[in-house]
């Protein structure tokens, strides 16, 4: 799968990802206008979300350990890493 992404990316070249960091919001390390006051990390995860990438939490919701009866919103950091693969041009 690696080599296929690194294939994709070679064949596209870096718009499809810059384009995708553009409607995230910008990254300041390419866009020197970034304003920071614009920054919501909440909105950046969502918008991840519909990607399908759990790049920085996992939530879902789940039953209490201790108590059955009641249902809470799990968030804990997530173990994989966002790997960015585009499979359509």
């Amino acid at each position: 799968m690696y080599m296929r992404c690194i294939a994709l990316i070679d064949d596209r070249g870096t718009e499809p990802l810059t384009e995708l960091l553009s409607e995230l919001g910008g990254w300041p390390v390419l866009d020197a206008n970034w304003d920071e006051s614009t920054f919501d990390v909440e909105t950046i995860v969502a918008k991840l979300r519909l990607y399908g990438s759990r790049a920085l939490v996992n939530m879902w919701v789940g039953v209490d350990d201790r108590h059955s009866d009641v249902h809470v919103i799990a968030v804990r950091p997530s173990l994989h890493a966002l790997i960015v693969c585009f499979t359509s041009p």
